[in-house]
């Protein structure tokens, strides 16, 4: 979910009166912060569609960037009818697309979803994302041939494409394949360029898949501790405390949460909602020693 489109420089496309030039690029630069502050975002983007000189190509855009902040907010309705919008006023913005694809997903509207990713696909046939997020779809559906395809193919365009690894490792597993899922791992390991985020995603793999056979302790808590170690940030933390669950560490899985609960409460004041719900929720399963499951998942921009 880390796509701003053009938006970081929307405050030079607009016309703006001079005595309200810095309030506009103010305004702008926080609505294509939507994956960060998302709350601040909706604020800035509903600022910024009250202006009368935006034109279509800015408006969908903006549209698109309030969408995400909801989509982070998991106001799901909210962000499908921004996404919807965006896509009003520039029929052929693959991204909105795929974004509004991962809003039915997120619903459990997998055929919707999956007709979202197929007109994104029409109009960007090398869109990595759409490919993975309709395998994503397909999977839930039980379609795990198509699904395999359709990684292949999100490979194939973006051949260190990590999630898509993860992804179709998972899609493996409950195709009864081990052998190429432990192999799509293995992959995923070796194209890992060391980044925070790269860790992250291995983390979350190890400690949340919903297959038994895909899920390892002590792998999710050596690479949560890296991501950590890059960038304690309350996603990685939280990712963290999901490992030394998985691992059967509970003792450890609430300090790290509640670590995680302090950090978010601390670095996102304005933000509230669903994600702080999310993280207490997990911190309630493991006091009461479950860990959490999740499965191939589908933000616009591979956030989760």
């Amino acid at each position: 979910m880390k796509r701003t489109l053009a938006l970081l420089t929307l405050a030079m496309l607009i016309t703006v009166p001079a005595s309200g030039e810095s309030e506009y690029k103010k305004m702008a630069r926080a609505c294509s912060k939507a994956a960060a502050a998302p709350e601040k975002a909706v604020k800035s983007c509903g600022w910024l569609l009250d202006v009368s000189t935006l034109g279509e190509r800015n408006r969908s855009s903006v549209h698109y960037l309030r969408g995400v902040a909801h989509f982070v907010l998991e106001a799901w309705e909210a962000a499908r009818s921004d996404f919807t919008t965006a896509i009003h006023f520039q029929s052929r913005n693959a991204p909105a697309y795929v974004a509004r694809g991962s809003t039915y997903f997120q619903q459990e509207r997998y055929e919707e979803a999956i007709r979202d990713f197929n007109l994104a696909i029409k109009i960007q046939p090398n869109l990595s994302r759409a490919f993975n997020n309709r395998a994503n779809s397909q999977v839930k559906i039980g379609k795990y041939e198509s699904a395999l395809g359709d990684y292949e193919k999100a490979i194939r365009f973006r051949s260190k494409f990590i999630t898509a690894f993860i992804d179709r490792s998972l899609a493996n597993r409950h195709a009864d394949r081990h052998e190429e899922a432990d192999e799509d791992i293995r992959k995923a390991m070796h194209i890992s360029d060391g980044s925070a985020e790269a860790y992250n995603a291995l983390a979350w793999h190890f400690a949340t898949a919903d297959h038994a056979q895909a899920r390892n302790g002590e792998k999710a808590v050596t690479f949560a501790k890296r991501a950590v170690e890059l960038q304690a940030i309350p996603i990685f933390i939280d990712t963290l405390a999901a490992a030394h669950a998985e691992a059967g560490q509970f003792e450890d899985a609430v300090r790290e949460q509640k670590r995680a609960i302090e950090l978010f409460e601390t670095n996102d004041k304005e933000d509230s909602g669903s994600r702080m719900a999310g993280l207490k929720s997990r911190l309630e399963l493991y006091r009461s020693g479950q860990a959490y499951r999740a499965g191939p998942e589908a933000p616009p921009a591979g956030q989760r």
